[in-house]
């Protein structure tokens, strides 16, 4: 195995709090830079784009692409590079069930490859750019199910073999104390128990107080043992535990369970699964496409300073009718204004919208555009463009005074909207979000409702 050390400041270090999607899908629009077939589960493994930088570049401790893709090799082709922001779906099934996480799932195309988890929550895959760089190498799906699939089973995606186990009660310092108080926690927005019997595991405590060392809470690495991830380090992060009895050396069967859905290492975020991929040099892979799902590593863009609209991470999505789409962020990386959510609303159709902070202290401010990329919502009253607009704007909710902003669209004929969340300009310094800001915001309305 390849040694480990720079994982504890590199790919480890960044399995970052966020939560979920659910099955809503999404696209992105974005700039192409070059272009290139979109792959499937059953096609070659996609290297993550590089920007390289010249030797005076600012070390982070963030994951960096460490070398370029390499062309020719049949098993590592990049794709299209675009720019900004990516958010993942499942390729023409916006609407697939869930999944049955006891089931062992083959990746979409089959061949040697199967779903370590159910992929109908996804809720992030390479995060936001930091300057000219990805700070979330890696994809994470959320858990499914009562308790938002805590203690459900995590399976190898592919034969390999086990080349180190981290548990929170074997070294707390680096994988993080777990958290052994009776009752339950608050993570995304639910209520969750902190701890579990499970059938074959025990009593199994899902989070830990603090991220540990290398933020990765429980985690179980692997080596992919022959098939389209050979030599690969494959990365299983989060886990509520991992499977007793594994033990380092041992092979891996595609589907084999190696541990349980849980939140170890992180502090506010859902239960997920945080998987990240290298190939054989050291690049990071993009995960996404071996799971049938649209890629997500991106090129970022140059960095420009200039202007509030150059500092906008933005995203297209897809809100269905009697669907709620759900999103948690954070403002981590420091680069970001806002962040903007683009969706057609049909004729007739309303939606409710609402942004709730997580964590930081800043006021959450909603702002709305038409499909004519005109203002009609400042975030406190309707403007004056909003007259004649095919989308109305009720508040129900500012956001000023509180740590909630809501309101209610409805559309008199088929349109785009964007919605901005930001942060009211008096409850923060400077023009960027404030770096320890998190919210969730959900845009969408049950026909029941």
């Amino acid at each position: 195995m390849r040694a480990l050390l720079p994982l504890a400041t590199a790919a480890l270090l960044t399995a970052c709090a966020t939560t979920g999607e659910p099955l809503t899908g999404s696209t992105v629009e974005y700039v192409m830079i070059t272009s290139a077939a979109p792959r499937t589960a059953t096609g070659p493994v996609v290297i993550a784009p590089e920007r390289r930088t010249g030797p005076s570049a600012i070390v982070r401790v963030e994951p960096i692409h460490r070398s370029e893709a390499v062309v020719g090799a049949r098993d590592r082709v990049p794709t299209g590079m675009t720019a900004n922001a990516i958010d993942v779906r499942p390729r023409e099934r916006d609407h697939a069930p869930a999944v049955e996480p006891r089931r062992v799932t083959p990746a979409p195309g089959g061949g040697d490859i199967v779903l370590p988890y159910p992929v109908t929550r996804i809720f992030r895959g390479f995060g936001a750019c930091r300057g000219d760089r990805h700070y979330h190498e890696g994809i994470d799906i959320g858990g499914i199910g009562p308790e938002q699939g805590l203690g459900t089973p995590i399976r190898a995606m592919t034969r390999s073999r086990v080349t180190l186990i981290g548990r929170g009660e074997d070294d707390p310092g680096e994988f993080g104390r777990k958290d052994k108080r009776g009752g339950t926690t608050r993570r995304g927005g639910h209520e969750l128990p902190r701890s579990r019997v499970v059938d074959g595991y025990g009593r199994v405590y899902f989070f830990t107080l603090d991220k540990g060392r290398w933020r990765s809470g429980d985690v179980v690495v692997t080596e992919g043992v022959g098939g389209r991830l050979d030599k690969h380090e494959i990365r299983y992060m989060h886990l509520g535990a991992v499977r007793p009895g594994l033990k380092v050396g041992d092979i891996l069967e595609p589907g084999e369970e190696l541990g349980v859905m849980g939140g170890t290492g992180v502090q506010e975020s859902s239960p997920h699964l945080h998987l990240d991929i290298e190939d054989p040099e050291g690049r990071a892979v993009d995960v996404a496409p071996l799971l049938g799902l649209e890629p997500t590593a991106r090129q970022c863009p140059e960095k420009n300073a200039d202007g509030r609209e150059a500092r906008v991470w933005s995203r297209t999505v897809k809100v269905p009718r009697c669907s709620v789409w759900e999103r948690q962020e954070d403002f981590e990386s420091g680069e970001y204004y806002a962040h903007d959510v683009t969706f057609t609303l049909d004729a007739g159709q309303s939606v409710d919208v609402a942004l709730n902070v997580n964590g930081g202290a800043w006021s959450p401010q909603i702002m709305v555009r038409d499909g004519d990329d005109k203002v009609i919502f400042d975030g406190a009253n309707t403007t004056r463009a909003s007259r004649g607009s095919a989308v109305k704007v009720r508040r129900r909710a500012s956001g000023k005074r509180a740590k909630k902003a809501a309101l209610e669209l409805t559309a008199r004929e088929k349109t785009k909207v964007t919605v901005r969340v930001t942060a009211w300009p008096q409850a923060r310094s400077g023009l960027l979000l404030p770096k320890d800001g998190e919210y969730a915001l959900t845009i969408g309305r049950p026909c029941d409702s």
